[in-house]
């Protein structure tokens, strides 16, 4: 079940514009597909709850969040399908097989990733075999 409220905070500014903002939970020890699931459901959940608040859909109240989190859930599983069919850079799936600090440095040597990649990274090195 998406739980922003533990993650997500609105924050208003010296003049009256509100501004949402979330945070990660710690994952060192997680699951990737865990991680990514709880952090993407949420903020997508999150996002679609200020949206139909915005548009004045607030009743019926179960009904509403029911089907928020099925449509975050079926966003987040299309995500994710993507994020296993992304292609990686070399160095990056490299990363994976080496446990030598010295060769995670000069792999990630002046290495620029984009957050679609982080995300894609992050899925397949938990699946046993990078795609």
């Amino acid at each position: 079940m998406p739980d922003s409220d533990n993650y997500s905070r609105s924050i208003v500014d010296g003049k009256g514009r509100r501004y949402y903002a979330s945070t990660t939970p710690d994952y060192e020890f997680k699951d990737p597909w865990e991680y990514l699931w709880e952090v993407i459901v949420n903020s997508k959940y999150r996002l679609m709850q200020i949206i139909a608040k915005a548009e004045g859909i607030i009743e019926p109240k179960a009904l509403i969040r029911k089907t928020l989190i099925l449509r975050a859930v079926a966003e987040f599983n299309e995500l994710y399908k993507g994020m296993l069919a992304t292609d990686l850079p070399p160095n990056l799936v490299a990363l994976l097989s080496t446990e030598r600090k010295k060769d995670q440095i000069r792999l990630t040597r002046g290495m620029g990733i984009t957050a679609a990649e982080l995300n894609a990274f992050i899925a397949q090195a938990g699946k046993s075999e990078v795609v």
